[in-house]
């Protein structure tokens, strides 16, 4: 499983490269393999984990790895760098983007409070409390609380609706 960084090239060789195999099979009635379709969901959901941990032989990473990775496209890649909720990302000798494992965990981290519907604006507050060193730890978890209500809330208003 060693490969040296910028080897290979495609979707389907990363997939190989760190033990992913392909794409459940899922059928046009929602299965997956005689499974609900929610399962297919959870697959990918966990998928970053499961190739972040994986990754053995590359210490850096090209942008399109990150991006198919994360399942996050290179343009948002891109403006999460430029809005400030990445650090500064390295560059090669050429200028291209190589991204750290510390990148990856970042990445996750930030893809999963979107996923809960946080604001960019809110984010941008966490990561610069985060730059700011372990003192902020309380701030940045009554951050987060508060923005567990308000989905909360979201979750019991919806469900008043239906």
């Amino acid at each position: 499983m060693s490969a040296e960084p910028g080897v290979f090239t495609g979707k389907e060789k990363l997939r190989e490269l760190i033990g992913l195999g392909p794409v459940p099979y899922l059928s046009s009635k929602g299965y997956l393999r005689n499974r609900p379709c929610a399962l297919y969901h959870l697959w990918t959901s966990s998928l970053f984990s499961y190739a972040v941990a994986q990754v053995v032989a590359l210490e850096d990473f090209t942008i399109q790895q990150v991006a198919e990775l994360t399942h996050l496209s290179e343009h948002t890649l891109r403006y999460y760098e430029r809005l400030g909720l990445l650090n500064s990302i390295g560059r090669d000798s050429k200028g291209y983007r190589k991204y750290s494992r510390s990148d990856l965990t970042r990445i996750q981290f930030l893809r999963c409070l979107r996923a809960t519907g946080m604001s960019i604006q809110k984010m941008q507050c966490y990561v610069e409390l985060l730059r700011r060193g372990p003192q902020t730890a309380d701030e940045r978890r009554l951050l987060l609380v508060a923005h567990a209500q308000e989905v909360q809330e979201h979750i019991a208003e919806l469900q008043q609706d239906v």
